[in-house]
């Protein structure tokens, strides 16, 4: 009988604490970050999003609840509620600056020059797809202009000097597909092969 009786208040206590769950859908209000918390959130910069009374019976619930509420979406990821725009108060960690890209010389793995970035592309969600690489010519005159990852592209820091380098030949890129900016689309198009005339 004993025995029956401890195993019915565990089981009670086991049931009860399973059903006072409470998950919380929070944003950060010094980085506009949002995340699910099991727990009411103490402190300042923890605010519940829907108010202090919005509790999810389960992770999933909140989850799905913090995808679908437009403070914390990911069109508005680290922007406040208000819809001001978001500053940094830190410079991003491994950021280096566009400089140390932009018209800069690319180099093989034998240090020879193999082209110059000419632009940089970046897609709607900020993020920088390619590098676009001028390739051969004189001057301007005859280069080619091809698209590499921006990944492929590798920086360091070499004789106190930033410097680009790829795993590739400067035969390699001038065998690649060439690309022409388009000023009316504002954007890099395929090149048209060029054909030779018939007689």
């Amino acid at each position: 009988m004993k025995k029956a009786l401890l195993t019915t208040v565990a089981l009670l206590v086991t049931l009860g604490t399973a059903s006072a769950a409470e998950f919380y859908v929070v944003q950060d209000s010094s980085n506009k970050q949002c995340r699910v918390l099991e727990s009411k959130p103490s402190g300042s910069t923890m605010v519940i999003v829907g108010g202090e009374t919005k509790v999810y019976n389960t992770r999933a619930d909140a989850e799905a609840a913090m995808k679908s509420t437009s403070a914390c979406s990911n069109d508005t990821a680290g922007m406040p509620a208000t819809g001001n725009v978001r500053v940094m108060n830190e410079v991003p960690a491994n950021s280096v600056t566009v400089a140390n890209y932009y018209k800069q010389s690319v180099y093989d793995a034998q240090n020879s020059k193999i082209g110059e970035i000419d632009d940089t592309l970046v897609n709607n969600e900020g993020r920088i797809t390619a590098h676009v690489i001028g390739v051969g010519g004189f001057l301007g005159m005859g280069e080619k202009h091809v698209l590499v990852p921006f990944t492929a592209v590798k920086g360091v820091m070499k004789d106190n000097k930033w410097t680009l380098s790829m795993p590739t030949t400067k035969d390699e890129l001038k065998n690649a597909t060439g690309f022409k900016y388009d000023r009316s689309k504002t954007t890099w198009v395929k090149e048209e092969p060029k054909t030779t005339g018939s007689r």
